[in-house]
């Protein structure tokens, strides 16, 4: 059964969050190597406002409450990805969801 995650923002920050990401994409088009994965940013983004409405503080440390459970969260998700590549399917580090983390607060 999936799990369903919704938060409630503003138009102005979802039109914001969704322009960025848009660049970020299109600046990384065209390059060599391994597409970014933008859907990971976004869905990262959506996860960190449900859990900040949950009462969990938004830090980026390693062994913050926030990065712990990103990273049980994405590394749950990659277990059951239906992408067969390498790069979709590895158990993550603290290190990259501290990046991610640090990417989710600039937007804010």
């Amino acid at each position: 059964m999936s799990e369903f995650i919704t938060v409630i923002t503003e138009t102005e920050v979802e039109d914001r969050r969704q322009r960025r990401l848009d660049n970020y994409e299109h600046f990384r088009s065209g390059k060599r190597g391994q597409p970014p994965m933008v859907n990971r940013l976004a869905f990262v983004t959506v996860y960190v406002d449900h859990l900040v409405r949950e009462g969990v503080p938004l830090e980026t440390t390693h062994n913050s409450e926030m990065n712990k459970r990103v990273l049980a969260w994405l590394n749950g998700k990659a277990v059951v990805s239906k992408d067969h590549r390498k790069s979709r399917r590895k158990q993550i580090t603290p290190d990259a969801v501290q990046s991610l983390l640090k990417q989710v607060q600039s937007e804010r």
